[in-house]
C-alpha cells in the first residue's frame, strides 16, 4: 500500500532505489557493476556476456536496449543495423570495432525504473495532489499492481528476489507474546478485529529473502487506569505469526532482535521492550514455566520503561517544533483534531476513573454552555440538543473539552429567549 509516509519518504530522498523490470539489469545493479544515474561504456559486452541480449543484436534485444536507457533515445533498428540519423552502426557485434562504435550510442542513465510497486494509494488530499503535481515522467516511478505480485514472490521468484534485495517488511502487530508470537487480526476469544491483509505473506517473504528482516510493531501497552494491559504478554490464545516467524519486535520501549536465538534470550529482550509496570510479573511467569534461569534479572537501563519517560524525552524536541501530531499535516480540521484530543480522554475516562467522569458531567449540569464549545458541539450535532440522549451527550463531551483545556470558559453561546431552555441544558 503506497500511503503518504511514503510520499515524505520519497521527498525527503529516503526512500529512493530503484527496480527494473528486468534480470539482467537487476543482477547488475546488485552486482555492483552498474548503477542507475551511469552506463558503464562495457555494458553492452556484459549483457552479452549474461546472455541477456545476442552478440547479433536483433529487434528485440534493440528494443530491450533502447527501453531501459542503455541506449540514447531517438535510435531507429533498421535491416540489421542501427540509425542514429543519417548515421548507421552495424548491429553485428561479433565484429570488435563495431562494439566500440556502438558505444558513442550509449545512453547517460536507466530508464523505467520504479521506487514503489503498490497494490493500493491511499492518503490525504495532499498526498493525491502531490501525484497530480508531479511530471508524467516522474509519475511512472510510482507503480501499481496487484496484490498478487505486491505481496509474494511465487510467479517471478528471480526478478522479485533481485527486486527485493536488503527488504524490510514493516507490519503492525496487536499482541505479542513473550516466545515471539503476533496477533494481529483476532482477539483469543475469537473476536475478529481486522483481515490479516498481506502481513503473513510480507513475513514470509521476510525469512526466504536471504538478505530480508521482518519489523512487528507492537504498542506496549492497551487501556486506561484500571484496564490497563500489556500487549506483551506471556501467552495468548490466537496468533497471526507463528513465534518460529519471530525477527524484529519494536515497542515504543525499544528493538528485540530475536530471530534464531533461543527462548530465555527471546524471553529477556521482549521483557526489555515491555512497560515496566508489567515487567516484574512476565519475569515470574518465565521463571515458573522453567523459561529462564531463576537467577536472571532485568537489568536496570530497561527498568524505566515508562509513557513519563517517554514524554520526558520528546518534549526539548517538540519544542523546536518536531514530533507533532501530523508531521506532514492533515485533512482534519482544527476543530476536529482537538475533538479527537477530548474524546480521547473521554473514552480514558469511560474504561478508568468514572468517579470522576460521574462528577465532571454532574458538575457541568449546574454550568452555562460555554460559547467556545459551540464549533465542537456543531461538528457533532449536538448544538441544538433535542433528546435527553443528545443532551448527556452534549454535558460529557463539553466536560472532555474541559478536562482537556479546550474552552475558554469566560465566554458564552448568545441565544435567544425561545432556545435558552435547549441551550441550557
Amino acid at each position: 500500500m503506497f500511503v503518504d509516509a511514503f510520499m515524505q519518504m520519497y521527498k525527503s530522498k529516503i526512500l529512493k532505489r530503484k527496480v527494473f523490470d528486468s534480470i539482467p539489469i537487476m543482477k547488475l545493479i546488485n552486482d555492483g557493476k552498474l548503477s542507475v544515474d551511469s552506463i558503464p561504456i562495457d555494458i553492452i559486452d556484459q549483457l552479452i556476456e549474461m546472455k541477456a541480449v545476442h552478440s547479433k543484436l536483433n529487434e528485440e534485444d534493440f528494443s530491450f536496449l533502447i527501453e531501459f536507457g542503455i541506449l540514447k533515445q531517438g535510435l531507429i533498428y533498421e535491416s540489421g543495423s542501427i540509425r542514429d540519423g543519417e548515421s548507421h552502426y552495424s548491429a553485428d557485434l561479433t565484429d570488435n570495432e563495431n562494439r566500440l562504435k556502438l558505444r558513442t550510442l550509449l545512453g547517460k542513465e536507466l530508464r523505467g525504473g520504479q521506487v514503489i510497486l503498490g497494490a493500493f494509494f491511499v492518503g490525504p488530499k495532499a498526498f493525491y495532489q502531490a501525484l497530480n503535481d508531479m511530471s508524467e515522467e516522474e509519475r511512472k516511478l510510482f507503480g501499481m499492481s496487484g496484490v498478487e505480485k505486491v505481496n509474494q514472490l511465487y510467479g517471478g521468484e528471480e526478478l522479485r528476489t533481485l527486486q527485493r534485495k536488503d527488504a524490510r517488511f514493516v507490519n503492525t502487530g496487536m499482541v505479542s507474546s513473550v516466545l515471539g508470537s503476533i496477533a494481529s487480526d483476532q482477539l483469543e476469544d475469537g473476536r475478529v478485529i481486522s483481515g490479516i491483509g498481506g502481513q503473513y505473506n510480507f513475513v514470509a517473504m521476510g525469512h526466504a529473502l536471504p538478505d530480508a528482516r521482518v519489523i512487528m510493531m507492537v504498542k506496549s501497552t492497551k487501556g486506561y487506569g484500571k484496564s490497563l494491559k500489556s500487549n506483551i504478554v506471556f501467552s495468548y490464545g490466537h496468533c497471526s505469526i507463528p513465534k518460529h516467524l519471530r525477527d524484529i519486535i519494536v515497542t515504543e520501549y525499544g528493538i528485540a532482535d530475536v530471530r534464531s536465538k533461543p527462548e530465555k534470550q527471546v524471553i529477556a529482550e521482549l521483557i526489555n521492550i515491555t512497560d515496566s509496570r508489567f515487567q516484574m510479573q512476565l519475569l515470574a511467569q518465565a521463571k515458573k514455566a522453567g523459561k529462564i534461569p531463576l537467577d536472571y534479572e532485568i537489568p536496570i537501563e530497561y527498568r524505566n520503561n515508562t509513557p513519563e519517560k517517554i514524554s520526558n524525552l520528546l518534549k526539548p524536541f517538540q519544542a523546536h517544533g518536531v514530533f507533532q501530531p501530523f508531521p506532514f499535516g492533515t485533512d482534519l480540521t482544527e476543530t476536529e483534531v482537538v475533538l479527537g484530543g477530548a474524546l480521547k480522554a473521554l473514552k480514558r475516562l469511560l474504561t478508568g476513573n468514572r468517579l470522576k467522569l460521574v462528577q465532571g458531567v454532574l458538575f457541568e449540569m449546574f454550568r452555562p454552555f460555554p460559547k467556545s464549545a459551540y464549533p465542537f458541539m456543531e461538528r457533532l450535532n449536538l448544538h441544538k440538543p433535542s433528546s435527553l440522549q443528545e443532551k448527556i451527550m452534549r454535558k460529557l463531551v463539553t466536560f472532555a473539552l474541559r478536562s482537556t483545556n479546550s474552552l475558554n470558559d469566560s465566554a458564552r453561546v448568545p441565544i435567544s429567549n425561545s432556545a435558552s431552555k435547549t441551550l441550557h441544558k
